[in-house]
């Protein structure tokens, strides 16, 4: 669907560059970034509180320290993991990260 490829697109560019612009983001995308990801970015505020992330008003970038848990950041973005499997409707997806 048109949201598992800009989810893709956010992942991806999160593990390899380590920074997310909100606006250039969005306006490839044709959304705006603050509403579209507006459940994922109140998820943020804890990793922000821990050290894992800086965040401005132009968008947020993964610390030193962050880097180890690159991976948990990125998860905040996937939708499927906070979605029921198509198998087990009771059963959460999740990916180990250790």
């Amino acid at each position: 669907s048109r949201d598992d490829v800009v989810r893709a697109d956010l992942i991806q560019r999160l593990m390899c560059g380590e920074r997310i612009e909100y606006a250039a983001f969005g306006a490839e995308h044709d959304l705006v970034f603050d509403q579209y990801f507006e459940h994922e970015l109140a998820q943020l505020e804890r990793i922000k509180h821990d050290g894992l992330l800086a965040a401005d008003e132009v968008g947020f970038q993964v610390t030193e320290l962050g880097r180890v848990f690159l991976r948990n950041i990125a998860m905040c973005f996937d939708h499927y993991l906070r979605s029921p499997s198509r198998d087990n409707d009771k059963t959460l997806r999740y990916s180990k990260t250790i």
